[in-house]
């Protein structure tokens, strides 16, 4: 039973980490410190974004989710196929 959705969790499994990989990478603080010497314009004008995590721990996040969709792929894989059910006459 489980032979083509596991082949498409098999398949999905990298672009899926990738992509959850580069999410976590995306996600920012905006800084609310500003230094500046001499004559500056307000901070106001120039927000620092500051990455909330660092970028091994984005790759982390990709593999960590790739290896979770290849065992569920893996689960899919081994489940018993589905049992026919009998329809029972109860008229005699």
């Amino acid at each position: 039973m489980g032979r083509k959705p596991a082949l498409i969790l098999r398949v999905a499994s990298v672009p899926i980490g990738v992509l959850i990989g580069l999410w976590a990478a995306q996600l920012t603080t905006i800084s609310g410190t500003y230094k500046c010497v001499g004559r500056c314009l307000p901070p106001s004008l120039f927000p620092m974004p500051i990455p909330d995590f660092a970028p091994w721990l984005c790759a982390l996040f990709g593999a960590a989710a790739a290896a979770v969709i290849l065992l569920l792929s893996v689960a899919v894989t081994r489940l018993p196929p589905p049992r026919s059910v009998k329809a029972v006459s109860t008229h005699g």
